[in-house]
């Protein structure tokens, strides 16, 4: 009878063993299907907002995540230029912060958060973690991004051999940022303004949209500014249409310059320029108006020291609900700027209607 027992405990352990295993390379399908789902998210995705959307979400939920996440070094790639949170899965990080991590080319894995600069945590402080980071190489073998896993198991990420996929997974990306970037420079190419060349008006429709959506993932205010040359029919009709062409660019060069990584200027239309500010801060915008107002009066623009006069209408962008689309902004812009420009009895270089 006990012989009995024994072989009936033995093939009960082998179905267990054999249940167990056929759970397992079930998983393991499920998992690599996960893989290619998210890869061909990866390859087929447009903008880095639909990486944030679509295929870090789909790697937390098909790899048991809390957190999945992108980190680009700033500077790196022109479509990823602000120090700016997407969502909270893909972060802009400063090149201070992202060389102390990354010294060398390796996985960064464990649970010990003291070891991980305080940029590369995403999860709340009472929350115990551990974590992989494999970073993003370029065709060079810079580190240029990371891609981090975040998980709430403390043993989930703690030796390497638990984390190569994720090295697959940083190499993908590395190519998708490479074509996305490439993409976005030619499409600065195609929508860069002759004359001043600064970007053009569609540039202006894209990065309001952008900026609106970065208002609604990540409470990213902006402000809006469209500025008239008051004067240039005159200039043209004086000194030439070359002339004329002289002065814009020189304008545009101002108004850019002083922005330095705090926004973008450009040609709206013929006399027109739109600015877009990383702030809504009052401090901010009088300092930028008013450097611009200081170097307009003192500028040469032209041979003939040409003088200009500019009417500027100012939106503030801090409610994402109080506009249907980025057109609602730029309308209303423009009326405020029509409005400053109309105001002829203002005596300075700027005429503004906020």
């Amino acid at each position: 009878m006990s012989k009995l027992n024994t072989i009936l405990k033995e093939n009960y352990d082998l179905k267990n063993e054999l249940e167990g295993m056929i759970l397992r390379i079930k998983e393991n399908e499920a998992k690599h299907k996960g893989f290619k789902v998210v890869q061909y998210a990866l390859l087929l995705s447009d903008h880095l907002n639909e990486i944030s959307d679509k295929s870090l979400h789909y790697m937390e939920e098909i790899f048991e995540l809390d957190k999945a996440a992108i980190f680009i070094k700033k500077g790196v790639y022109r479509l990823a230029y602000e120090p700016i949170q997407i969502g909270s899965r893909v972060l802009i990080t400063d090149e201070e912060a992202f060389n102390y991590t990354f010294l060398e080319s390796s996985l960064r894995c464990g649970s010990d958060i003291s070891v991980i600069h305080k940029d590369f945590r995403l999860l709340p402080e009472d929350k115990d973690f551990s974590y992989v980071l494999a970073p993003i190489e370029n065709s060079n073998g810079d580190i240029v991004g990371a891609l981090g896993f975040y998980s709430t198991d403390r043993t989930r990420f703690t030796e390497e051999q638990n984390a190569d996929f994720v090295k697959e997974f940083a190499f993908i990306v590395g190519i998708v940022l490479k074509k996305l970037n490439s993409t976005y420079l030619y499409q600065q190419q195609l929508y860069m303004d002759f004359v001043t060349r600064l970007p053009n008006r569609h540039i202006l429709n894209l990065r309001c949209n952008e900026r609106l959506e970065f208002l609604k993932h990540s409470d990213l205010p902006f402000t809006l500014i469209l500025a008239d040359i008051h004067n240039l029919k005159d200039i043209n009709h004086e000194y030439g249409y070359e002339i004329g062409d002289s002065v814009l660019y020189s304008v545009g060069q101002i108004l850019q310059n002083e922005l330095n990584d705090n926004g973008i200027a450009g040609r709206f239309l013929d006399d027109e320029f739109y600015i877009i500010l990383y702030s809504t801060i009052e401090e901010d915008l009088d300092s930028y108006i008013n450097k611009i107002n200081t170097l307009l009066n003192n500028a040469v623009l032209s041979e003939y020291s040409i003088k200009v006069k500019m009417a500027c209408g100012l939106v503030k962008v801090v409610n994402y609900t109080d506009y249907s689309d980025y057109q609602d902004i730029i309308n209303l812009a423009s009326q405020k700027m029509y409005k400053a420009k109309d105001n002829n009895s203002v005596n300075c270089n700027i005429i503004i209607e906020r």
